[in-house]
């Protein structure tokens, strides 16, 4: 008869009760991992490579920008590279001269000042490129291949997925426009806000674990509060509980809206009885526990409890067998007699 029901039963044990307090919040970008874009030179966009939605990796190529400025810049470095490598070679054979006694010490002494000046001249000409953001290996690149000395490469700084573009081809942009060309934004983290208004704001602790539905078929998952914010927003009083979220397959997309329960308090019980295992009993709070003469209802003194368990402070032994499900079912069978014996079921 009990399988009939699904009544199940358990072993009064020892457990914890959780207390939780529900926030509401968000689920946005995570700003350490997003990037603003900008060019470095002005120019007119040549190609682009790359729109919004794109997935991109560090280093791709996302537009193509020609630059008269750049050319300039590019020029003084040849220009004063090849003035350098001039003036070593002149200052190389005037020592070469002192050494042998044909030269004279002032010549010598005045292409090896010529020669440092011109090293210094190429000195200021690569330290505006590397002002630029562009690397050693670039620069060299300049001198060492046929490059176009007006083209400059706009390239992707991180991994992640093109959420703005702010230009178009043939677009003469700029250097302090008040749009980056591209933004990007790796999602592979995201943030999840929660509001926190001023009655909870005692109760809420960064490193509490938190419990996160999300809904609409996507999976639940669990995380940490990482930090809270110091301050009350003005227009809605909350602060806010922040938690960093791993979000490797993409499914918590920012804009989602998330409901959290932070687990706030703990407390260790004697004995904890699932909340369903609790029925009333001529208006007593009552588990139905096993006799030798069957299941009967007995009246117990509850405690502290959470969404899930209930504590007892008398009424129930540890280890003492009781009706742990479908506790109800069991209630309402017996009223109806379903049991045969009243106040006992078999």
């Amino acid at each position: 008869m009990l399988k009939r029901f699904d009544i199940r039963t358990d072993k009064a044990a020892s457990g914890k009760i959780v207390r939780y307090t529900t926030l509401s919040g968000e689920v946005v970008f995570n700003a350490d991992h997003i990037a603003h874009v900008t060019t470095p030179v002005p120019g007119i966009v040549s190609k682009v490579h790359a729109s919004m939605g794109d997935f991109v990796t560090k280093g791709q190529v996302l537009a193509s920008i020609s630059s008269r400025e750049l050319a300039a810049l590019r020029s003084e470095l040849l220009a004063t590279r090849a003035r350098w490598e001039l003036a070593k070679e002149n200052a190389s054979r005037d020592l070469r001269l002192f050494n042998d006694k044909v030269g004279t010490e002032r010549a010598m002494l005045e292409s090896k000042q010529v020669a440092r000046d011109a090293q210094i001249q190429y000195a200021l000409a690569e330290n505006a490129l590397h002002a630029l953001g562009f690397t050693h290996e670039q620069i060299e690149a300049v001198s060492n291949e046929q490059h176009n000395l007006s083209q400059y490469e706009l390239t992707a700084p991180i991994t992640g997925t093109i959420t703005q573009r702010h230009l178009t081809l043939g677009e003469n942009i700029a250097t302090d426009s008040n749009d980056p060309a591209f933004i990007i934004a790796d999602t592979r983290s995201v943030w999840v806000n929660l509001a926190v208004y001023q009655r909870d704001l005692a109760l809420i602790q960064p490193g509490q674990q938190v419990e996160l539905k999300f809904g609409h078929h996507l999976p639940d998952t669990t995380g940490i509060i990482a930090f809270i914010s110091p301050s009350i927003e003005e227009t809605t009083r909350t602060a806010t509980a922040r938690i960093i979220l791993q979000n490797p397959d993409g499914h918590y997309r920012p804009g989602l809206f998330v409901t959290g329960k932070v687990h706030t308090q703990s407390h260790q019980a004697s004995i904890v009885v699932p909340t369903a295992a609790v029925v009333e009993v001529e208006n007593k709070p009552s588990v139905f526990i096993q006799t030798d003469e069957g299941l009967e209802a007995k009246p117990v003194t509850i405690g502290q409890s959470d969404q899930k368990t209930v504590e007892i402070l008398d009424g129930l032994k540890p280890g003492q067998v009781y009706v742990s499900h479908n506790a109800f079912a069991l209630k309402a069978q017996m009223q109806k007699g379903a049991f045969g014996h009243a106040g006992h079921a078999h």
